[in-house]
């Protein structure tokens, strides 16, 4: 019964979370759609980084990798100035692409601009020049979707039911862990940046382009969702180059996030937490919109957006920041948005379906039962 009335809530709604199905572009190729970015020190290897990013939410059993679709890691070194103004530079790419010939046989080879190289067969692990994994498993994302809905679309707070709408579905994963000393010369644990983008192949301009990008996953679906009388932006934000300010419609970004957290979002705790001055300074911050990682730091059980909360308070950084596996985003963000502060609110789900290992490549094996097909096929037919 719990499956049928999960199925049944999912044709009722529109599912959305973190950075799944972030606009209609990316709703009609599932396969370019990023869902989620996450970055991570290791715990047991000092200056390893572990990059992990995940595409074509709800993917069918028959999913796949493509020929015609690239992902790229950036990473960059990050500063601060006297005025926690953020700079990034000193750029490194690591691109990878897939051959899927017919028999299943598939490959992935994942290439930095530095020249590190790993390749080897999708769904099984690579140890080459750095760690690499790539295959399908379990949507490690949770959220409980009408708590969610009410807030983000609806403007109030609601009650959950403790219901994870994210359970049984799975997601495409690359999954990889290297060492910061052999990505970047005089690596000297300075904070780093990270972002990734989805490149499709344009063969009318034998060229590729890009389809759709993350940072924070969280920006297009929670702070730039319209209302039903405005334009939609999500397309356009993720045509923007990552890394690159001003973006090419920045004033109508800023102008959008300003309004949804002033108007939208702080109202709901019945407090007002937000002013002017403060919202303009956050979005700024999100708005240099990738990860932000501080390798050497420890990191707390929640990590999500500790170092952005110290920037905009003057705060001392003393968290790994970046995105861990188990950081519950959604009570950080709506937490942040609507009560300016990291730990007030909880949509009453706290751990993904599947637990996560605390092993490489991490994520749990898919879901492959009939339920979980009959989930997926809906979820995809009603998105």
């Amino acid at each position: 019964m719990k499956a049928i009335s999960v199925l049944m809530f999912l044709v009722a709604v529109n599912l959305f979370a973190s950075d799944h199905i972030d606009g209609p572009v990316t709703k009609e190729h599932g396969v370019t759609d990023i869902a989620d970015l996450f970055v991570f020190p290791s715990e047991d290897k000092d200056q390893n980084l572990n990059l992990i990013l995940n595409v074509y939410p709800m993917v069918s059993p028959k999913g796949h990798f493509s020929e015609k679709v690239n992902y790229v890691f950036q990473l960059r070194k990050l500063q601060l100035d006297n005025q926690n103004s953020i700079q990034t530079y000193e750029e490194v790419k690591i691109e990878c692409s897939f051959q899927t010939p017919h028999g299943h046989n598939y490959s992935v080879l994942c290439e930095s601009s530095n020249g590190l190289r790993s390749k080897g067969k999708v769904n099984q692990i690579i140890d080459a020049d750095f760690k690499l994994f790539a295959g399908m498993r379990s949507d490690p994302f949770f959220l409980n979707q009408e708590w969610v809905t009410h807030s983000v679309e609806q403007g109030f707070l609601g009650v959950s039911d403790g219901t994870n709408v994210m359970d049984q579905l799975n997601v495409l994963s690359i999954v990889i862990e290297l060492n910061l000393n052999d990505l970047f010369e005089d690596y000297n644990n300075e904070l780093i940046a990270v972002a990734a983008k989805s490149m499709g192949r344009d063969h009318a301009q034998a060229r590729w382009k890009q389809i759709d990008w993350v940072g924070r996953p969280e920006v297009t679906n929670f702070t730039m969702i319209p209302d039903s009388e405005v334009l939609e932006l999500r397309d356009f934000y993720n045509l923007e180059v990552p890394f690159q300010r001003p973006m090419k419609k920045e004033d109508l970004y800023k102008e959008r996030m300003i309004e949804n957290i002033l108007v939208h979002y702080d109202h709901q705790d019945m407090t007002k937490d937000w002013d002017r001055p403060k919202a303009e300074k956050f979005v700024d911050l999100l708005l240099n919109d990738f990860l932000i990682v501080a390798p050497s730091n420890p990191c707390s059980k929640d990590s999500y957006f500790s170092i952005e909360y110290a920037l905009l308070n003057g705060l001392e950084i003393n968290d790994c920041g970046g995105r861990q596996l188990q950081d519950d985003v959604v009570d950080k963000i709506l937490s942040l948005y609507i009560a300016s502060d990291l730990d007030k609110l909880s949509d009453g789900v706290d751990k993904a379906y599947r637990s996560i290992s605390r092993e490489f490549p991490y994520l749990n094996k898919p879901d492959t039962s009939l339920s979980a097909r009959m989930k997926a096929w809906l979820a995809r037919q009603f998105q």
